[in-house]
């Protein structure tokens, strides 16, 4: 019985290991998808705020002089729950403009380069930015959409425990009938295993009782038998075996 509960602790240790494999992997794709898809609709969102600001950047206007820029701003910010703040910035990064009045004034991460759309991280905010080009297709600054991100892990975590339920009843599934295929299949050999076993532990047995030298019954061949004459062969030849006899 023990040489099966190896068997079937060995089988369920690998069946674990690969499910575990698989649910990491989806988790991690779960995840990788919702950040993907928010880039994306922070995106369109900044670029649908930055209209106004742009046509204003074409003819020279200030960004911080756009008429009703306070009210087009908050607009787009209530478009989306998600939303903490939507930001106009100038070419340096210093925000001009921001549905937050708290945050004008201070400085926002710029890209290297001249790129048109850029994101990054900030803890548990996404920000997703898209620029503002001037008469001359200069930058002359950006529009900054941030958005809370805690609605996306709510749903990987919801995701990530329906998945890990999911994977354990499949687990148990799997290694109920891992156990009952090692049985049914390896049952004649685990059998022969255990009465190999046995023989064994009775002659150790033998051994520490010091009755391994009666002479082995030569009509009953077993490993038993076989432990047994071998035991006695080196008895014999070993030397001072007189001795012990005597």
């Amino acid at each position: 019985m023990a040489v099966f509960v190896r068997l079937w602790a060995v089988a369920a240790g690998i069946l674990a290991l690969v499910i575990a494999g698989f649910v990491w992997l989806a988790i991690l794709n779960f995840k990788q998808i919702q950040i993907t898809l928010l880039h994306e609709r922070l995106a369109v969102l900044a670029e649908v705020t930055a209209v106004p600001f742009q046509t204003a950047a074409r003819i020279g206007m200030p960004l911080g002089g756009v008429r009703n820029a306070d009210a087009l701003l908050e607009r787009a910010r209530q478009s989306d729950n998600a939303i903490v703040g939507i930001h106009v910035a100038d070419a340096a990064g210093r925000v001009v403009r921001s549905t937050d009045k708290a945050v004008e004034g201070t400085s926002l991460q710029m890209p290297p380069g001249d790129r048109a759309r850029w994101s990054w991280l900030d803890g548990e905010h996404l920000f997703s930015s898209v620029r503002l080009l001037g008469s001359q297709d200069q930058r002359v600054g950006s529009v900054t959409v941030e958005i809370d991100r805690a609605g996306s892990m709510i749903r990987t975590r919801a995701m990530a425990a329906e998945l890990l339920t999911s994977a354990a009843l499949i687990w148990a599934a799997m290694a109920g009938l891992s156990g009952l295929g090692l049985w049914f299949f390896l049952r004649p050999q685990i059998s022969a295993f255990r009465m190999v076993e046995q023989q064994i532990e009775a002659f150790e047995s033998d051994i520490w009782r010091k009755q391994a030298d009666a002479c082995p019954d030569p009509h009953e061949p077993s490993l038993g038998t076989a432990l047994r004459e071998a035991h006695l062969r080196f008895r014999r030849q070993a030397p001072g075996h007189g001795n012990d006899h005597a």
